[in-house]
């Protein structure tokens, strides 16, 4: 089982790499992402975290906020003081926006990332998006896990209720009923960082029943 999560893990990363070399080269050369944005695969958790969409913090009130946002770039910026400032330009599936990185959080361009943004608004009315925190997210969070079963009995469904209540997370289950071909996504998330759920999910269905990608 550890090999093939290791296996699986591996091909991910080799997947997400032509993936994102194919979405650079979208955005360079044809000026949009023509094969989905890279933010489209963080939607549940987005949703599930309650973050901000950029479009909701161009409307916001002065405050904090969270957003999860794709970096587009990272440009200097020279003020009248001769210092500099960070230019950090963001976008989701929402809107772009451009925000200010006064102390150097933002580390790489073409990266998802989890943003703490401070709005200030002066009193000309005008604002500014000040970053105060950045984590690039990593890649578990887009990890789906599917099982394949001959069908559902009172016995699946309150083991599926169990782990569903007991390892809530961001990452989507889905179900391949063999004996009717249907495919089934659980409404709830799962945590598949969870070591003891994955044990669990392998006693339970066995490792050929499992997929992770």
């Amino acid at each position: 089982f550890i090999y093939l999560l290791d296996r699986d893990r591996h091909s991910q990363r080799e997947r997400e790499h032509k993936q994102g070399e194919w979405e650079n080269f979208e955005k360079d050369v044809l000026k949009e992402f023509v094969s989905g944005h890279p933010i489209d695969d963080y939607h549940d958790y987005i949703r599930y975290n309650n973050y901000f969409l950029l479009r909701d913090l161009k409307k916001a009130n002065q405050g904090n906020y969270d957003i999860v946002v794709y970096v587009k770039s990272i440009k200097s910026k020279r003020m009248k003081n001769n210092n500099y400032i960070k230019i950090i330009q963001v976008e989701d599936s929402s809107f772009n926006l451009d925000l200010i990185d006064k102390h150097n959080l933002v580390k790489n361009s073409s990266t998802i990332n989890l943003l703490g943004i401070r709005v200030i608004i002066n009193s000309f009315g005008n604002k500014s998006y000040i970053i105060t925190s950045c984590k690039e997210i990593e890649d578990y969070i887009t990890k789906k896990l599917y099982v394949k079963i001959d069908n559902i009995d009172d016995n699946i469904r309150d083991f599926i209720k169990n782990i569903q209540d007991k390892y809530t997370g961001v990452n989507s289950m889905y179900i391949f009923l063999k004996k009717s071909n249907r495919t089934i996504k659980l409404t709830n998330g799962i945590d598949l960082q969870n070591e003891k759920l994955l044990k669990l999910l392998v006693e339970k269905f066995g490792d050929k029943n499992i997929k992770l990608s």
